[in-house]
């Protein structure tokens, strides 16, 4: 597991982010390090504290069997998703846009074009707040087509 973030926890993160108040401050990627080793002691776990850019995408994350994207920012988004593209690797994408808030959550669809699978309503920007209940519902639906795609690989 390769997880890539440049941030710190902030208060701001608990109500939809599976973190402590006692990791507020801490960098994510640490924190994240920690909560893992208590799920699943001895996992392989490799984390970098940096802001991912065109340069290193390829770099960081060039020999994973699956990249999951969860990226706040719509910039960060688009330059993950093309650096992938470019990379030519055949490799799934999966990656979430415009799911904050609440509510609609009917609207989400799985859209699949080649080896990027977009999760999202791709009616409107949703723009009333990072708020769980949609997040957690994309999150979950990138773990489950993760599964998904390893298992088809295994067999």
């Amino acid at each position: 597991l390769i997880v890539v973030d440049y941030d710190d926890v902030e208060i701001e993160n608990l109500n939809r982010q599976h973190f402590f108040l006692e990791h507020v401050g801490m960098p994510k990627v640490e924190a994240l390090g920690e909560i893992i080793n208590r799920i699943v002691p001895g996992m392989k776990y490799v984390s970098s504290k940096v802001r991912l850019n065109e340069e290193n995408i390829g770099e960081i994350f060039g020999e994973v069997d699956v990249l999951v994207e969860a990226l706040d920012k719509a910039y960060y988004k688009a330059v993950l998703i093309d650096s992938w593209v470019a990379l030519k690797n055949n490799r799934p994408l999966i990656a979430v846009s415009g799911v904050a808030g609440y509510g609609k959550i009917d609207k989400i669809k799985v859209k699949r074009m080649g080896n990027l699978t977009m999760i999202g309503d791709f009616e409107s920007n949703q723009c009333d707040g990072m708020m769980a209940p949609r997040i957690t519902l994309v999150a979950s639906m990138q773990a489950a087509l993760t599964i998904e795609y390893l298992m088809e690989q295994s067999t």
